[in-house]
């Protein structure tokens, strides 16, 4: 979806009809922007206050009426764990899109909050439909980790952030199954194909 940045009197809004963030132009001289990352979803801006010059980096916030307004509904939640199986490195929660089984992700880490989009199971380009096609050439009856499945994509598939909110959503959605395991102290998990993950074409 576009990002859309106007002035409505005094306040600067950026949205992208389903995260927003209001500011106050009366808290700064100057504004520039000097860039956006809609995938990530955030706004850098140069912002002058006086004779003092300072850059922010904002990220828009979660709004769950416009969420369900354009369609989507949170269906699960994840954590990130260290190697030790600890949690870690923020939580995340899974958006669907029923109509066209799209999927995102917000991850969030301390007061930051990152969108992380996945695309259309309908979508031969998506990042989730590729990542389900590349699951789909190991054995039936074989347990495979993160490691087996980042050797089989390309690096942008393989971002952590990612391809941990892809499997998140698969194992949840039905199409894997999951256990944890040990090795030399240290935790991880494997995933194994249901009869389900052979319905995305």
């Amino acid at each position: 979806m576009p990002l859309v940045i106007e002035r409505k009197g005094s306040t600067l809004s950026v949205s992208d009809g389903i995260f927003g963030h209001d500011f106050d132009f009366r808290d700064f001289d100057r504004l520039k922007i000097l860039g956006v990352d809609q995938d990530a979803g955030y706004v850098t801006f140069e912002v002058s206050i006086g004779q003092q010059q300072t850059l922010m980096e904002v990220t828009t916030v979660p709004r769950h009426k416009k969420i369900a307004d354009v369609g989507f509904v949170s269906f699960g939640t994840g954590t990130a764990k260290s190697t030790s199986g600890s949690t870690s490195r923020g939580s995340y929660e899974y958006f669907r899109r029923p109509a066209d089984e799209y999927y995102y992700t917000l991850h969030k880490l301390g007061s930051k909050s990152k969108k992380i989009h996945l695309g259309s199971l309908q979508d031969q380009a998506s990042h989730i439909r590729q990542i389900a096609h590349a699951i789909q050439t190991f054995d039936e009856s074989s347990w495979f980790d993160r490691k087996a499945l980042k050797e089989k994509l390309m690096p942008a598939l393989a971002h952590g952030q990612k391809l941990k909110s892809a499997l998140d959503i698969f194992v949840i959605e039905g199409y894997l199954e999951r256990r944890e395991m040990q090795k030399r102290g240290r935790a991880y998990e494997q995933y194994k194909k249901t009869m389900k993950m052979q319905t995305v074409k």
